[in-house]
């Protein structure tokens, strides 16, 4: 499944065939040189567009972005990513379609690209460390998309770029400090104060998906017991809505998905209301365990599943967060809301990683 939006059809030629590694780079090097006119001009004007690509857990989004955040192109599509090839493979074809989307408008081409992954990155951002989605461990991503695509690359974790990009242009903006709470495939997070992502001596700042609710709990893909995201995840709570009746008649046959959960919820169903309800408490309880640390300004959730249910599950949170802090025990933020720029948050959050910073 795929959605690339342009304001010009872009042909492909030879569509249909998979083509060699071969085509492709000689592909890749006529467009190059088709639209290098394009990019003198661009660079002759002194704009700055660069690219934002966000591999979620199932799903690659793209962007090609100003220097004052307009988005001019945006590209969608969902993955089934197994290897590092598998990985280079989607972000390349999206950064091609994005690039090809900017020639034919004739507007300047971009100068850098920001990749937001789902993956525990190395703290130097270069490395996936891991990446239990995809399955991909000790693999240098940065400088083998830097050579597949011919552009300097930024990396960060997706949490990351969702979070920077919701503070610069989204739900957080004009906030000194926001806590993201993203809920997908899995369960990220993200801190940024002060205009930047805290990232932390391994990179591991705002996890909050592998925060501890449930002593013992059910087995996290990290391999750890009772974390947020074996609640919260899209994962977790598929697997909740195959045992539910209401989940299972809007799946019609095929597997459950947490959307299937989160639709049956939104139509009034008890028992997937009380499952979504479930999710936001142990939500709650992994705020409880954040909000003294870092007291945020805004809390903002986000995340395909979060957008979805934020009607749910954003008032169980601050009830729960209420009889969690008893005569104001624990600090809370001066807002909880839901994401304002919807499924493009972390490719918008990507482009941002790649701009010049201040």
């Amino acid at each position: 499944m795929r959605r690339l939006d342009l304001p010009c059809r872009v042909e492909r030629r030879g569509a249909g065939r998979r083509l060699s590694a071969r085509e492709r780079r000689r592909r890749r090097s006529e467009q190059r040189a088709a639209v290098s006119a394009v990019a003198c001009r661009a660079r002759q004007d002194g704009a700055v567009t660069v690219l934002g690509i966000d591999v979620g857990g199932t799903k690659v989004a793209g962007v090609a972005m100003t220097e004052s955040g307009e988005v001019l192109h945006r590209s969608w599509r969902e993955h089934r990513i197994r290897s590092a090839e598998g990985l280079l493979d989607e972000i390349a074809r999206t950064a091609d379609e994005l690039r090809a989307a900017l020639a034919e408008a004739a507007q300047p081409m971009p100068e850098r690209l920001g990749l937001g992954i789902a993956a525990w990155l190395t703290p130097d951002a270069s490395t996936i460390a891991w990446a239990a989605h995809f399955r991909i461990r000790g693999f240098p991503v940065r400088d083998a998309v830097a050579a597949r695509v011919d552009l300097p690359v930024v990396v960060d974790n997706d949490g990351n770029a969702h979070g920077l990009g919701e503070h610069r242009l989204g739900a957080g903006r004009g906030a000194q400090s926001l806590l993201l709470v993203s809920l997908g495939t899995g369960v990220g997070g993200a801190l940024v104060i002060g205009g930047r992502p805290l990232r932390g001596a391994h990179g591991f700042a705002g996890e909050l998906g592998h925060v501890t609710v449930v002593e013992d709990g059910p087995l996290c893909s990290c391999e750890a017991h009772g974390c947020l995201e074996a609640f919260a995840g899209g994962q977790a709570l598929a697997r909740v809505g195959s045992r539910i009746a209401a989940a299972r008649t809007l799946a019609g046959g095929r597997p459950v998905t947490a959307k299937d959960l989160v639709d049956a919820a939104l139509a009034g169903d008890p028992a997937s209301i009380g499952a979504v309800g479930d999710a936001g408490i142990a939500i709650a309880a992994a705020l409880r365990r954040m909000l003294p640390a870092f007291d945020p300004e805004i809390v903002v959730l986000g995340g395909s599943v979060g957008m979805a249910a934020h009607s749910i599950l954003l008032p169980i949170v601050e009830q729960e967060l209420d009889a969690l802090a008893p005569l104001q025990s624990v600090p809370q933020p001066r807002r909880i809301v839901p994401a304002a720029l919807g499924r493009w948050s972390t490719a918008i959050g990507s482009a941002s990683l790649a701009l010049p910073q201040e």
